[in-house]
């Protein structure tokens, strides 16, 4: 009997560690903000979305993903047609032997496009460039039909300041056209793309329905017919130092808030002789087993599915963050800009000024009865710049907000 109780404690205790194992690997994982413009990351501020639509947008077939670097990557590309190399991160460090290996790549009929927070002294300096800072600026491109579009990116904003002998051409403006914030410099027979707003190339304002088209008109300005590589490393390259045996030295060239959180642990393995003829041998013999499997049972059919369209529930996630956070104030005015966008598409009503013509505007062109476009402007108008909001408001908003669902 004393031993039966034993195995009765000893298999509760296994089941117990068996749930909580499955408990910990299954619950939900808290949404990551933090701006890491991780390529393969589907969260807010990484760039998956940019980077899959590159094919999309470039004849370039598939794009190239340089593991080992930038200057690695460029040095064996002799007689290869023109390219786009992508580097968007929260910034850069370059040294000036690495930026003479950039200008030289660019010289030779390829494009950098490089958008930051901020950009190496040796670039600024190279180009005749300083970088000065903006507050609840507007983003907008540098063409007639689209000066009337701008785009709010956040309160801070950078934008460049020309200095004596810059030779660029201005494609971005950030607020003002005293702020330019995407330029280009020609270099020989390429280009040299600076853009300061990053974020624009992120996940969350590509999939948002007001900033969703920034990024394709910033990228119109690239010429079409190029292959592209996007930097998926943004860490540690390999420069030729030029001496006798060939020797190399590390120079970092990557995200500032990243430079330790990087380090490919597949990376050192490779690095060493050893290790890196163990983990062929273990490749090979993984191989040799699926090879000697196959030849016993049928290869499985694979399920080819429709690709799914994650906006909404990523619209959701973000919803939902706001509303467990009860922030009445952010969603409010997320609401009223969503609602005066359309006011602005669908009704062609000026939304500066909200007062009684606006309401009668919006009443004779919506449908909706002139008591209820009042009610509505009277709440946009106080809400849109609330500090704080009550849940009652919150409730009064949508409320007013469904008077424009089916007109």
């Amino acid at each position: 009997m004393r031993n039966r109780g034993d195995i009765w404690i000893v298999a509760m205790v296994a089941a117990l560690l068996v749930a909580y194992t499955l408990y910990e690997v299954n619950k939900p994982r808290p949404t990551d903000w933090r701006e890491t413009f991780d390529p393969g990351a589907k969260s807010p501020y990484g760039t998956l979305v940019a980077r899959a639509a590159l094919p999309e947008m470039f004849d370039c077939g598939k794009v190239a993903r340089p593991s080992r670097g930038m200057l690695a990557h460029i040095a064996g590309r002799a007689g290869e047609r023109r390219e786009i190399y992508f580097l968007i991160g929260g910034g850069y460090r370059v040294t000036r032997e690495a930026w003479g290996k950039i200008r030289a790549y660019a010289e030779e009929g390829n494009i950098v496009f490089m958008a930051a927070n901020t950009f190496p002294e040796v670039v600024l300096d190279s180009l005749f460039l300083r970088v000065g800072e903006a507050q609840g600026a507007r983003d907008f491109i540098n063409r007639p039909e689209e000066r009337g579009r701008r785009y709010a990116f956040g309160e801070k904003h950078r934008y460049f300041v020309p200095q004596e002998g810059f030779a660029g051409e201005t494609l971005g403006y950030a607020g003002t056209e005293k702020q330019p914030n995407y330029v280009r410099i020609r270099l020989g027979r390429g280009w040299i793309y600076l853009h300061a707003n990053p974020q624009a190339f992120t996940n969350y304002y590509i999939l948002d329905s007001l900033h969703g088209d920034y990024y394709a008109k910033a990228w119109s300005f690239l010429p079409r017919e190029a292959d592209a590589a996007w930097d998926v490393s943004l860490r540690e390259t390999e420069v030729m130092t030029g001496g006798p045996l060939g020797e190399t030295e590390s120079v970092w060239i990557g995200d500032v808030e990243s430079e330790y959180k990087g380090q490919s642990l597949l990376r050192v393995v490779l690095d060493y002789p050893g290790l890196r003829w163990a983990y062929i041998l273990v490749l090979a013999a993984g191989a040799l087993y699926l090879l000697f499997r196959s030849k016993r049972e049928q290869r499985a059919i694979p399920v080819v599915r429709p690709p799914e369209n994650r906006t909404l529930e990523f619209v959701a996630v973000v919803g939902s963050l706001y509303y467990k956070e009860r922030e009445h104030a952010a969603i409010a005015r997320k609401r009223v800009a969503y609602f005066l966008e359309e006011a602005r598409g669908a009704y062609r009503l000026d939304t500066e000024t909200l007062d009684e013509e606006f309401a009668r505007l919006l009443s004779e062109r919506s449908g909706v009865e002139l008591e209820k476009a009042r009610e509505t402007t009277r709440v946009a108008r106080e809400l849109r710049e609330a500090e704080h909001v009550t849940a009652r408001q919150l409730r009064e908003l949508m409320k007013c907000m469904a008077y424009f669902k089916h007109k």
